[in-house]
């Protein structure tokens, strides 16, 4: 009923019809269908507005610097939003990369990483260095963390270990060896997740790389899934790995290549099956031409970004100085690196925080938070004055921040490259917009063009007579409403015209409106009430080209007033006030055609047919 009013105020002012060109703006961005009259200018506008996240990095941090050795580990961020590093620290000022005082410890973070806890042991075999801590999140709050026990008196490696916790860390199991063919350390830096098949984590060595998955992220013998053997070729000399999971059964792995001379940066493997198959290993453009150690790569799933973190030791290949070693950040797309090894974008990079002669750690590890974003720890080093190493946390952010962009170019399927498109035939019109950034949105909508409403054919009556007047066919249903000119609100309305007059209609639904309109015409009746005056005018010539004279009987002070119709009722002129029973009609702008003359002083009436020549 609200809409019903509406429509009746725009159509009434002072009891006239408002008469206006009507031009609407549609939004393809909003509207799958529009719906509009032939009489309308229906514009299309290919607006865009691009909302997304634009990553940036935090400055570096100190995040625990002290006399102490820590490096390596990983972290995980629990339930309850804490989150908790796990690391191995050799303490104090005799504190070096490999001691048998090494254990491994915790601190946590309740405030993403801002401020950090007092340190808490996890693990000390006091006989031995535990060390190349690595390991990750296997169920809510349930941690898995893997380590290899050293002997750095007699430089042999023990074992390697896993321990797992069920209560984010606050107790462990027992220690259980891991038996591999591998005489290396764990990689994987996070363990993932693999859908369908379980929790994937690494065992490295020299030359090889093996895989095993664990269904319940807890058990972890006897469930070797993938190797990576090159000890007798010894073409790939492979070390610590790194995987991700990116989606759609495809991971990709990153490996050390131990090689270390200029151009050795990592490789790449990549799976199509969820781990079942790999592709062997390929180098990448990453850090190039630096070596590095421990690769760090992880997947964003909501932004479907990869993410390499690489730390260079440049040092140990060629005449490259340590001290301008770098951390390295790269950013893209599955499909940018999946088969393009060769195809990592730089993000950013940024020099070593503390530099110095000696070599950068490196070995970075993430997390994410719980706001969605990215912690990133990595170690660093130099030789203290009893020539021990020192090695100490720092850190950073990835941040996601939300952006928005307008679209700035615009490509129709019409050709046309202008944000707005006038169009006036029904059919799809597709557009894509673009920001300039990169950032693309391709979107349609399919126009429905009202043709007429009311018929075309012309509505002629006589003088004092009625008629019934309906829309077209196609619109005569309970799918409509109705509104005339007139105020009724049925589908036909009978109109009884004085004379020519236009009726308009609206009909309208939930979806659109439309008006059409119909002339009336009111043909006068040769019914005058002199009837025997009828036959007395006379008009020569008759047909005629330029002009014709009428003359009529006159008499005494009458004052006689001339129409011209068309044969369809349409007035074409009008001459008042003739007081001469002669009138010279001028053709002017007449087309060849049949007319009609009437003459009339509201008592007697004269009327004629008029023929106009070629």
């Amino acid at each position: 009923m609200q809409r019903l009013l509406i429509l009746i105020e725009l159509f009434l002012i002072n009891g006239s019809m408002l008469l206006f060109s009507q031009q609407n703006t549609y939004l393809v961005s909003t509207n799958d269908t529009v719906f509009a009259c032939n009489s309308e200018h229906v514009v299309l506008n290919g607006f865009h507005l691009f909302n997304y996240d634009s990553a940036v990095t935090t400055a570096v941090t100190g995040s625990l610097i002290a006399e102490d050795h820590t490096s390596e580990g990983f972290m995980v961020t629990l339930s309850s939003g804490a989150i908790v590093q796990f690391f191995r620290i050799d303490p104090g000022y005799f504190g070096n990369h490999i001691g048998n005082n090494a254990r491994i410890v915790k601190r946590t973070s309740y405030n993403n990483g801002l401020n950090w806890s007092a340190i808490e042991e996890v693990f000390n075999d006091t006989a031995c260095d535990d060390r190349n801590v690595h390991g990750g999140l296997v169920g809510q709050d349930s941690i898995i963390l893997f380590f290899r026990r050293y002997n750095a008196g007699t430089s042999t490696q023990i074992d390697l270990n896993y321990m797992y916790s069920i209560d984010g860390g606050q107790t462990w199991s027992p220690r259980t060896v891991i038996n591999s063919i591998s005489n290396g350390t764990p990689g994987s830096n996070h363990v993932i997740k693999v859908p369908g098949r379980g929790w994937l984590m690494s065992i490295a060595g020299n030359y090889y790389v093996e895989i095993r998955i664990s269904q319940d992220g807890l058990t972890w013998n006897n469930n070797v899934a993938y190797i990576w053997n090159y000890t007798f070729s010894q073409t790939h000399f492979i070390s610590e790995a790194c995987f991700t999971y990116v989606g759609s059964g495809k991971l990709i792995g990153l490996f050390r290549n131990n090689f270390t001379v200029a151009g050795s940066t990592y490789y790449q493997v990549t799976s199509n099956d969820n781990g079942y198959s790999w592709s062997e290993p390929d180098s990448t453009n990453i850090a190039m031409p630096y070596w590095c150690v421990s690769p760090q790569i992880f997947y964003d799933a909501p932004r479907k970004d990869v993410w390499v973190i690489a730390t260079d030791r440049r040092n140990y290949s060629g005449t490259f100085a340590a001290e301008n070693s770098l951390v390295w950040i790269y950013k893209n797309s599955v499909n940018e690196v999946f088969n393009n090894p060769m195809g990592f974008t730089i993000f950013k990079s940024f020099q070593r925080p503390f530099p110095n002669w000696y070599r950068f750690y490196g070995y970075s590890c993430y997390v994410r938070k719980p706001n969605g974003n990215y912690l990133i720890m990595f170690t660093e080093s130099f030789k203290k004055l009893n020539f021990y190493e020192d090695a100490d946390f720092y850190q950073f952010e990835i941040n996601y921040l939300p952006v928005q962009h307008q679209s700035i170019n615009f490509t129709w399927n019409t050709g046309d490259t202008l944000q707005f498109l006038t169009v006036d035939t029904s059919g799809t019109y597709v557009v894509t917009s673009s920001d300039g950034a990169g950032h693309n949105f391709t979107d349609s909508v399919f126009v429905s063009i009202i043709n007429n409403v009311l018929p075309d054919a012309p509505v002629i009556v006589n003088q004092g007579e009625g008629i019934t007047l309906s829309p077209d066919s196609g619109y005569i249903s309970s799918d409509y409403s109705y509104l005339w000119s007139t105020g009724d609100i049925s589908s036909s309305v009978y109109v009884h015209p004085n004379s020519t007059e236009i009726f308009h209609l609206t009909i309208f639904n939930s979806f659109f409106d439309c008006t059409d309109s119909v002339t009336v015409t009111v043909m006068p009746v040769i019914t005058g009430i002199d009837q025997n005056n009828i036959g007395s005018m006379v008009v020569y010539p008759n047909p005629f080209n330029n002009y014709t004279e009428i003359l009529f009987p006159y008499s005494g002070n009458k004052s006689f007033n001339l129409t011209l119709f068309d044969m369809l009722g349409k007035i074409l002129r009008k001459e008042e006030g003739i007081k001469t029973g002669n009138y010279i009609l001028q053709r002017g702008d007449l087309a060849p055609g049949i007319y009609q003359i009437c003459l009339s002083d509201g008592i007697e009436l004269y009327s004629a047919k008029i023929l106009v020549g070629y």
